[in-house]
């Protein structure tokens, strides 16, 4: 049986081999949802799929969304979404006047052209069949641009002003499009990093995290890195049934490391 003819209501979540999209894709199956996980390399895709078949139906699509030519190979995979998360993404730590244009663009490519794209594609139909959720994953370096990463901060920064934009595209309709800012999350992608800041020093993984969190991260009132479970819980939220009047939100996940209570 193809995706689209299932009976369960079908998410999409880009990105979902691991970190916040894995964690993601287990709370959306324990929700009752057929999910379909995608990113670039099949090898991790498998794995995932393994990992989270006894959560519920899953499958796989096995796309590089940040090509512009993606679009058509991952429609013909999932024909109908009922909840698409944005959720692939890249970052790369570089001195912003060492930044090139390909830089720029591949990180543009990759982070929001990929949403874009995906969410110019299912949102009609979302919209003609009245229901629909879509969720940008940005991050709260969109309100506080790191020096080290500034295209990221722009880039997500974008994601939060489309999501808001696709919202009004969609007003009335019953679909809702909101985004997501997590503070530093604690993914592979994240402790990979992590320990290239601290490499050559004499620390385990949990003194690399609270050392980074004291230099780096001095506001955070939780004093640790956000889990990726603690994102999947809200974007499980924001698209279930419980969260219709919500839409056109950046929703904070930061351990309130943004000086604002807005």
């Amino acid at each position: 049986m193809g995706v689209g003819s299932m009976s369960k209501k079908i998410a999409l979540i880009t990105g979902g081999s691991q970190g916040i999209g894995f964690e993601t894709a287990r709370a959306l199956l324990l929700d009752g949802f057929h999910v379909v996980v995608n990113g670039r390399d099949p090898v991790k895709l498998q794995a995932a799929v393994l990992a989270l078949e006894a959560y519920g139906e899953i499958s796989s699509c096995v796309a590089d969304v940040g090509s512009q030519d993606s679009v058509p190979l991952v429609s013909a995979s999932v024909p109908r979404v009922d909840v698409l998360i944005n959720n692939a993404g890249m970052f790369k730590s570089k001195s912003a006047l060492d930044l090139t244009d390909s830089d720029w663009l591949e990180m543009f490519q990759v982070d929001l052209l990929s949403a874009v794209r995906l969410t110019k594609h299912y949102l009609p139909q979302m919209i003609e069949r009245g229901d629909g959720r879509v969720v940008f994953v940005s991050s709260e370096s969109a309100l506080q641009i790191p020096t080290e990463m500034i295209h990221y901060g722009a880039v997500k920064a974008a994601q939060v002003a489309s999501a808001r934009g696709y919202a009004q595209v969609a007003a009335g309709t019953g679909v809702t499009v909101n985004s997501v800012l997590p503070g530093p999350t604690w993914t592979q992608g994240v402790s990979d990093f992590v320990k290239s800041v601290f490499k050559g020093e004499t620390m385990s993984e949990n003194e690399m995290e609270r050392e980074f969190i004291r230099r780096y991260r001095p506001t955070s009132l939780i004093d640790r890195f956000v889990q990726p479970r603690e994102v999947a819980d809200l974007i499980a939220f924001l698209v279930s049934d419980r969260a219709a009047a919500i839409t056109g939100a950046g929703y904070r996940i930061d351990g309130g490391l943004v000086r604002t209570a807005f």
